[in-house]
């Protein structure tokens, strides 16, 4: 009980056991199976929030989110989801489950408009350590005909630092004609340097600094700093979060590409996605 509980919660690696954790545990054996039955059943979805391109005001891309719909308690944070997912081993067939259908509607799409833009998938930790990632998209790809240039994979700085085959698997990645984003971009602690040496498409700016950006000070300044870089290593940028016109107005200034956020739309059913590309 203390293993999976050092697993999930701890930040260190280390819990020592109490009566508490029994509670918790049999909470996530109940969540555990529930999960499996969710993709037995069906009970997953995929919703996308779209990203805007700040010049043109067209949609520039599509972010897969997951959405777990429960038949009694309605929508499940993911939040708590993915790390009973990751410790318990589920997170391999939900992520297969991810990339399968993704392609698949992103193929869907295009079908019926060739100017569709490219999906965005996240990818966890321990998907993107697994050995056949590459083979999984790769066959994704050709089992929906997906051209490779409209699938996107995001992926974290920690994510990239914690694995010693980061740069022979984005290598691969790229490879295929897949782009990789780096999200949540200034939380981690990468070397740029060391970044610039893989094959990163774009970056995006993690929401807690596009929330400062609406007062001058440090918020304001770090934004425009790593805008002002990407751009001058070729590396086109995304704000995330953004929920004002004060927001776009201060991002667009300054050179960024796109962003995504609320004030836009909030993540769309796959159904309502083409009438929204339409509109914009």
């Amino acid at each position: 009980v203390a293993l999976d509980e050092a697993k999930v919660m701890s930040v260190d690696g280390r819990e020592f056991y109490s009566d508490t954790m029994k509670f918790r545990a049999l909470k996530r054996f109940d969540v555990k199976n529930e999960l499996r039955w969710a993709i037995e059943k069906e009970q997953l979805e995929l919703h996308y929030l779209p990203r805007i391109d700040l010049e043109t005001g067209h949609v520039a891309g599509l972010e897969a989110l997951l959405r777990w719909i429960h038949p009694l308690r309605g929508s499940v944070p993911l939040s708590e989801v993915i790390p009973l997912a990751e410790a318990t081993g589920l997170i391999f067939p939900i992520g297969e489950w991810v990339v399968k259908t993704a392609c698949a509607q992103a193929s869907a799409w295009r079908n019926e408009d060739e100017n569709t833009p490219p999906t965005s998938i996240n990818l966890s930790q321990q998907e993107f350590t697994r050995s056949d990632l590459t083979e999984l998209i790769r066959v994704a790809l050709e089992e929906s005909r997906l051209p490779p240039e409209l699938l996107e994979l995001e992926l974290t700085e920690g994510m990239l630092m914690r694995n010693r085959q980061a740069e022979a698997t984005l290598q691969d990645i790229d490879a295929l004609g897949v782009g990789v984003v780096l999200d949540d971009f200034g939380q981690g602690h990468s070397s740029i340097a060391h970044l610039t040496s893989m094959p990163i498409k774009a970056i995006k700016i993690d929401r807690a600094f596009i929330d400062g950006v609406r007062e001058p000070g440090d918020k304001q300044a770090i934004c425009a700093a790593m805008i002002a870089m990407s751009r001058e290593l070729g590396i086109s940028v995304i704000a995330e979060g953004v929920e004002s016109e004060l927001q776009v107005e201060f991002l667009k200034e300054r050179g960024c590409d796109a962003v995504q956020g609320f004030l836009y739309t909030e993540p769309l059913p796959a159904d309502d996605v083409p009438p929204f590309l339409t509109a914009c």
